[in-house]
């Protein structure tokens, strides 16, 4: 009797030991699966919480004939985003969202020769939007512009932030502040571009 005792106590034993190696296993392992599946994922997928272990298939659109990847923005809303079509002159954007920051963000839009990144862009344009809302017109790597609502407040301060961003914005038509700010005014939108 003693000795199935003995045997029930060692095969509970082994037993134990079996589960407890397979779970330290399964977490020594996960890194190394986290490292693989994450080497497939786009950035969207990556920082996702909660982590997203399997690698979603990249979703496309077909526009035009081309085939189109659909991009996602911190904020999960969707952006597919085609800048230019092989051997057509047309910009073509499709932003099925409401959130033009989003846009911006998914666009990269940024001022490399000016040293201006994508985050630069944003924060002003989200600070200008609560005093002065604006609709997106035009959104590139290296050119964004949008129309007011109304006619913009605070046209001088608006303008100098516009050339402190952005100082290609003052070209022919406009040479100084002050006249930047008159066109703002004149016409409700603003045009920002790097070269």
């Amino acid at each position: 009797m003693a000795d199935s005792v003995d045997h029930r106590g060692a095969r509970w034993q082994r037993l134990l030991a079996q589960v407890l190696l397979i779970f330290f296993s399964l977490i020594f392992i996960m890194p190394f699966v986290w490292l693989v599946t994450s080497s497939v994922k786009p950035d969207a997928q990556i920082f996702r919480s909660p982590p997203e272990w399997i690698p979603l298939l990249p979703v496309t659109h077909v526009v035009a004939g081309e085939e189109c990847p659909v991009y996602e923005g911190p904020d999960g809303s969707r952006v597919a985003l085609i800048e230019r079509l092989p051997g057509e002159d047309a910009v073509l954007a499709l932003f099925p969202t409401d959130n033009k920051f989003a846009v911006v963000a998914a666009a990269g839009t940024f001022g490399a020769n000016d040293s201006i990144r994508t985050e630069h862009v944003i924060d002003l344009l989200a600070k200008m939007d609560k005093e002065n809302p604006f609709a997106l017109a035009l959104c590139g790597h290296d050119a964004v512009a949008g129309t007011f609502a109304r006619a913009p407040k605070g046209v001088k301060k608006l303008a100098e932030q516009f050339v402190e961003l952005c100082p290609t914005c003052l070209d022919d038509e406009a040479e100084t502040v002050k006249e930047l700010a008159a066109l703002l005014k004149k016409r409700k939108s603003f045009f920002l571009w790097w070269d």
